[in-house]
């Protein structure tokens, strides 16, 4: 996907390179992109075209040079480079508003919501979707009962997840029963990503089953990270008042 820029755009871009904190040296500068980019099934091209880059060159120059190299690459099918390079900035530095607003006139911003669930629990995985839909904001969930092997999914998942404004892994009975499934990759990669946001909240674990107490200790099988926030209550997939209002809230910010 072609993506051209107008002149003042490319410079809200370059001034909130030249800002970033990680863009301080050729290495950080180098360290930041690469982290940007890895893992897209087109990394690689990505990153042959970043050889042309001085990284030694002045903040300015070099930015200019990243803007220029990247834009009309995509790091995977329909998903432009800058784009995951703006989405990079503000996860570390914040909402910027110019930047904010190039996003959202480029066609940039991620999904607001993303739902990770078992796929036992595909029901109220359906019923959450349909509530956060009435909050306002794309919602990003994959109907994996639907998936068919050789399907070209795995890209967009972790795409979205990148993106995402929210991330809402679905605790239960059957998350608890599995040690493994696909549903922990996606945990894994929005905890991996849940560390380079400063400064707001990613991470909304959501517990699913009627007759939680509200004990976070009865679920064994989750990561750190998501105890270290308040676990939310859904029962069935039926957001709670106090989640709709905090999730209305983030989409305000985003």
């Amino acid at each position: 996907m072609a993506t051209k820029l107008s002149s003042q755009d490319r410079r809200i871009l370059e001034d909130a390179l030249c800002d970033l904190p990680a863009f301080l040296t050729p290495r950080e500068r180098q360290a930041f992109v690469r982290g940007a980019v890895d893992g897209y099934p087109l990394s690689d091209g990505i990153d042959r075209a970043l050889q042309w880059v001085d990284w030694s060159g002045g903040a300015r120059v070099v930015a200019s040079d990243l803007v220029r190299l990247l834009e009309g690459h995509d790091v995977a099918a329909g998903v432009p480079a800058l784009a995951v390079i703006a989405e990079a900035i503000e996860s570390l530095a914040g909402r910027n508003e110019k930047l904010a607003d190039l996003r959202r006139r480029m066609g940039w911003a991620g999904p607001a919501f993303f739902i990770s669930y078992a796929s036992e629990d595909v029901g109220a995985a359906r019923r959450l979707f349909e509530e956060l839909k009435a909050i306002g904001g794309p919602v990003a969930w994959f109907d994996k009962s639907a998936l068919k092997p050789g399907d070209a999914w795995h890209a967009t998942v972790l795409d979205a997840i990148r993106r995402c404004a929210c991330f809402l892994p679905l605790i239960s009975r059957q998350t608890e029963a599995r040690a493994e499934g696909y549903f922990r990759e996606e945990w894994r990669e929005g905890v991996e990503r849940s560390r380079s946001i400063q400064g707001r909240k990613f991470l909304f674990p959501v517990v699913i089953d009627a007759d939680w107490d509200g004990a976070m200790s009865c679920y064994k099988l989750v990561p750190e990270e998501f105890r270290a926030v308040q676990y939310s209550h859904a029962p069935g997939g039926n957001i709670a008042d106090v989640l709709k209002a905090e999730l209305a809230e983030r989409l305000r910010t985003v």
